[in-house]
């Protein structure tokens, strides 16, 4: 695992929960791994020019750190990167799957989740902007139902109750 999906497995799962399912080792792909060429390995990374790179280069050669690898992207891979591990004749009989599953999101608790995506700090604005939208159509409600209008006094709007009368100077 990369940084990134570290984080990501953290939210979802402690550590026992994946040895429990038969997991015996996690690494951080940046780190130096002991090869385990009689053992298959499970990658879920992020789907970085880096982060292939670092993947083939476990892959590739004479001398594998792996058998075989199952390879599981946390989002959708650019052609690019599956052009280059395709160019890769070494890896490709080495790649046991290769799948793509799209979970770029940290679980908070079992109802709330937050999706993170390149366009994230957009979309937290809208989200922003839209409850703003909602008080404001909130406050509009409470202000009909209160019977507070507005009135107009010279061109300004002045918020007052409907037995207020507007004064001009």
């Amino acid at each position: 695992m990369d940084k990134f999906t570290v984080k990501i497995m953290s939210y979802a799962c402690k550590m026992a929960d994946i040895t429990e399912e038969g997991v015996s080792l996690v690494e951080d792909l940046y780190k130096r791994r002991q090869p385990l060429p009689s053992l298959d390995a499970i990658y879920f990374i992020q789907p970085t020019k880096e982060n292939i790179v670092m993947f083939l280069s476990d892959m590739s050669g004479r001398s594998p750190l792996y058998k075989k690898a199952y390879v599981f992207f946390s989002s959708p891979v650019h052609k690019e990167l599956v052009a280059q591990i395709k160019k890769d004749s070494s890896v490709l009989p080495r790649i046991a799957a290769l799948s793509e599953m799209n979970l770029e999101y940290f679980a908070i608790d079992s109802q709330v989740s937050i999706i993170l995506q390149k366009d994230h700090w957009f979309r937290i604005w809208v989200l922003i902007l839209l409850c703003i939208l909602e008080i404001h159509i909130l406050l509009w409600r409470w202000l009909i139902l209160n019977h507070i209008t507005w009135i107009s006094c010279n061109g300004g709007c002045t918020l007052a109750l409907r037995s207020i009368s507007c004064h001009t100077r």
